[in-house]
């Protein structure tokens, strides 16, 4: 069951991403994993007012934990999450317990996804966190994603990988607006430069009277 920092109720989190499993996106070094997702309008939640934003990632490599960092602040956020299989099922064991300090603008999920395919796609995490203003008004919420992996040998050698950050991108199903760009990262992995087109101001000049 999904659980959320400071609600009773169980968030029901359906976000659909489909990453399929094409030989670019095969398991590879979790050094240097490939991650996509999204983000849209989540489920409203009986004793949170805030707005509800939902995410879903998948990674082609396996993970043991995530982060997600917002350029607004998180009012509350989903405390564990479910992976799901390309089936649209919860994929064995694969989850994670999400930590964090609220309001804040990021939180941390600790547990295993395992990257396996299923119906050619990756397995998904899906959850939920909430900001205080409306999903669509600019400056849209925009996070970031950080992924990160480790072994061990038998002797003890720990050996650590992290992946990221990833651009989930600005909210989906919301009208074109002004601002220029769709993400706070590049496709050449640079940041990217929002900056709302400057909007035309009318300034009505008085002429002033002569008196006769």
């Amino acid at each position: 069951m999904t659980t959320r920092l400071s609600l009773l109720a169980a968030a029901v989190v359906a976000a659909a991403l489909a990453l399929p499993a094409t030989s670019a996106l095969a398991v590879g070094n979790p050094n240097d994993a490939q991650c996509y997702g999204h983000i849209q309008r989540g489920t409203a939640e009986v004793l949170d007012s805030g707005t509800q934003v939902r995410y879903a990632f998948g990674c082609n490599t396996p993970i043991l934990g995530y982060q997600i960092q917002a350029d607004t602040a998180i009012e509350s956020f989903d405390t564990s999450t479910i992976a799901y299989g390309g089936d649209n099922h919860p994929f064995g064991a694969d989850g994670f317990t999400c930590n964090g300090d609220f309001p804040g603008i990021a939180f941390n999920c600790i547990g295993s996804y395992s990257a396996i395919v299923i119906n050619n796609q990756f397995e998904q995490v899906r959850g939920q966190f909430s900001i205080a203003g409306k999903l669509c008004t600019e400056p849209r919420v925009d996070p970031l994603l950080t992924v990160v992996y480790a072994t061990a040998t038998s002797s003890g050698v720990v050996t650590q990988y992290i992946g990221g950050p990833y651009d989930l991108g600005r909210p989906i199903g919301c009208p074109k607006s002004a601002n220029a760009g769709s993400a706070r990262i590049g496709p050449d992995g640079t940041p990217v430069n929002r900056v709302a087109k400057a909007h035309k101001v009318k300034h009505r000049v008085k002429k002033a009277r002569r008196r006769r």
